[in-house]
């Protein structure tokens, strides 16, 4: 599982269904974490991440107030953001392809499928957490390098604008692509 230092720092839930409350705070729990923060809304959630920084932040897609892939992408975009760089979990109960592209379009670290197995939704977090891809901020985006492996493109690089490769602790970048 993830790095001790890890397991002390706070981790924000968001989540609007108590039984999916309770099955991930215990979970969470078993897994060494220690300090959980829950809420059930966009709008509750706002207030923590401007309170507080997580060391990880699990986000429902469908919340009562709004969008979780909205939230998380007000958390990347935000300069104002303490946790613009923290790992982001989104929560799905519809999986399309759409909707994946939404999430990591959105600054999604990871995504997982309910219903989730145990086994799953651990897997994902202990890969967003231990996750060492850079922050790549490019315009309209903002988030974690998409790309999980080399690619192995050796031709030249034409895009117009050129994203920028944002070192894990640089949270005060500009995100509007004009620097």
């Amino acid at each position: 599982m993830p790095h001790k230092r890890k397991l002390c720092e706070p981790v924000l839930l968001v989540e609007p269904t108590i039984y999916y409350v309770n099955l991930l705070r215990d979970w969470l729990t078993d897994l060494g974490f220690l300090d959980i923060h829950t809420c059930t809304t966009a709008h509750a959630a706002r207030t923590l991440l401007d309170e507080q920084r997580f060391g990880a932040i699990v986000i429902d897609s469908k919340l009562e107030d709004g969008s979780g892939i909205t939230l998380a992408r007000d958390v990347r975009h935000s300069t104002r953001s303490v946790n613009r760089m923290t790992p982001i979990v989104i929560l799905d109960g519809r999986a399309t392809r759409r909707r994946v592209s939404a999430a990591r379009d959105g600054g999604a670290s990871e995504y997982v499928c309910k219903p989730m197995s145990r086994r799953s939704f651990t897997e994902h977090l202990r890969i967003a957490l231990s996750d060492q891809r850079s922050f790549i901020k490019a315009h309209g985006f903002f988030g974690p390098d998409r790309r999980r492996r080399p690619s192995g493109w050796e031709g030249d690089d034409r895009r117009r604008i050129k994203p920028r490769r944002v070192p894990k602790h640089d949270t005060s970048t500009d995100v509007t692509g004009k620097n």
